[in-house]
C-alpha cells in the first residue's frame, strides 16, 4: 500500500513538473477552439468542430475530431496515457508507426512542437503538427495546406532560417474523409506503443 502511494505521489510529480516546464502545447478548449501556443504566441488553428469519436485502448484513450475554419478542414486527435503508462518509443518514432509512414520530413520546431511532412505508404503526403503537451498526453493535426503550413512554421520556429519548405504538395481533407491514422487492436497489439512505467523501449 505504501509502495502505491509513494508511486502515485511520484507520478503526479512528474506531471506536474512536465507541465511546468513546457510552455508550448496543441489543443482544444471547452469552446471547441483548436490552437498552437508557443510560448506567448497564439495561434488559432479551427474553431468548429465537426465530429467528435472517442476510442479506448487499455492503456490509452482517444479522441478524433474533425474540424473546420472558413474553408479548411483539420483533423485532431488527441491521446490520453493511462498513469502507470508511458509510451514506448519517442514521439517522432511513435507518430511514424501511428501514420505508418515511409518517409518523414522536418518543417519547423519549436520546443515540444513538430511541424512536420509525412510521406504515407499510400502515397500519399500530408502536413502535420505534433505536440507533447506534458507527460501522459500528445496531439496532433493534420491536413494543413503548403501555404497555410509554411504561415504557421514562419509564425511559431524557434528559429525562422531553419524551416523547410515542404517537398512535396500535401493533400488537403474534407469532412467525409476517413482518419488517416491506424489505431487498432491489432495494432497496438502487434507494436505496443506504451509500456509500464521502467520498461521503456530504445526504438
Amino acid at each position: 500500500m505504501k509502495y502505491k502511494v509513494i508511486k502515485s505521489f511520484l507520478l503526479l510529480a512528474l506531471v506536474v513538473f512536465f507541465i511546468g516546464c513546457s510552455s508550448n502545447s496543441l489543443s482544444l478548449s471547452k469552446d471547441e477552439t483548436l490552437s498552437i501556443k508557443v510560448d506567448k504566441t497564439k495561434k488559432v488553428l479551427s474553431s468548429t468542430v465537426l465530429s467528435h469519436k472517442y476510442e479506448f485502448y487499455r492503456s490509452l484513450e482517444i479522441n478524433k475530431y474533425v474540424l473546420q475554419d472558413n474553408n479548411s478542414v483539420l483533423f485532431y486527435e488527441s491521446i490520453d496515457i493511462e498513469p502507470d503508462y508511458m509510451l514506448s518509443y519517442t514521439l517522432l518514432n511513435t507518430m511514424k508507426y501511428i501514420f505508418d509512414t515511409k518517409g518523414f520530413q522536418i518543417v519547423a520546431e519549436n520546443k515540444d512542437i513538430t511541424l512536420a511532412q509525412l510521406e504515407l505508404h499510400n502515397n500519399v503526403f500530408i502536413n502535420i503538427i505534433f505536440s507533447f503537451n506534458y507527460a501522459q498526453n500528445f496531439s496532433y493535426a493534420y491536413g494543413f495546406s503548403n501555404h497555410e503550413f509554411m504561415k504557421i512554421a514562419k509564425k511559431i520556429a524557434e528559429n525562422e532560417d531553419k524551416v523547410s519548405r515542404p517537398a512535396r504538395q500535401a493533400i488537403t481533407l474534407n469532412e467525409n474523409d476517413m482518419p488517416l491514422t491506424r489505431w487498432s487492436t491489432q495494432m497496438l497489439i502487434l507494436q505496443p506503443l506504451t509500456s509500464r512505467y521502467g520498461r521503456r523501449g530504445v526504438f
